[in-house]
């Protein structure tokens, strides 16, 4: 609060926004969705005057993020969209966004799509040589294999090999069950 309080008085919006939107993504895993959606509301709109088209997407996909926290898996599959739409329109790679979006089809028993997304994801992580993130999209696309009743062991077992790696024995022992 002290530093939005800081950005305002200066009258620094970028700042503002930054704040703005980091804030938003910590009460939005608090499971305060109402003032997390404000926060990331009000730091897109500052994002778009200040035309930084990459920000303000970033800000609508984390805005997803809040909706499908708070259920509302319609909205955040729009929000998804929308983002998406940016990334692609300003030629960025958001393989994690991707994962989020699929987690959201996959809440929304869109079986097929959030298998695409999945699958995309970790197709752009690999690229992108993001093994920190790796495992989380593998995981997922061996959740969605298995949703469309063809699970990827293949999948499951590199995910729980990299969460092991990582000292990430909860995840390991979770992909163990895909």
């Amino acid at each position: 609060d002290a530093a939005l309080a800081a950005a305002r008085r200066s009258g620094d919006e970028i700042t503002e926004a930054i704040v703005l939107s980091n804030r938003g993504i910590v009460l939005g895993y608090l499971g305060h969705t109402a003032a997390a959606e404000r926060d990331m509301r009000r730091a897109e709109e500052l994002f778009v005057s200040k035309e930084m088209e990459l920000n303000a997407a970033d800000a609508r996909h984390n805005r997803g993020f809040v909706a499908a926290t708070a259920g509302n898996l319609a909205l955040a599959l729009q929000h998804y969209q929308v983002a998406r739409l940016a990334y692609e329109r300003l030629g960025v790679g958001r393989p994690n966004a991707l994962q989020d979006e699929a987690r959201a089809l996959l809440e929304a028993n869109l079986v097929d799509d959030a298998h695409r997304a999945a699958l995309a994801a970790v197709t752009g992580l690999r690229a992108a040589g993001q093994r920190s993130e790796l495992g989380e999209a593998l995981l997922l696309l061996a959740e969605t294999s298995a949703a469309a009743g063809a699970p990827d062991e293949r999948a499951a077992t590199e995910a729980q090999a990299l969460f092991e790696a990582q000292g990430r024995h909860g995840w390991s022992a979770l992909a163990a069950f895909v």
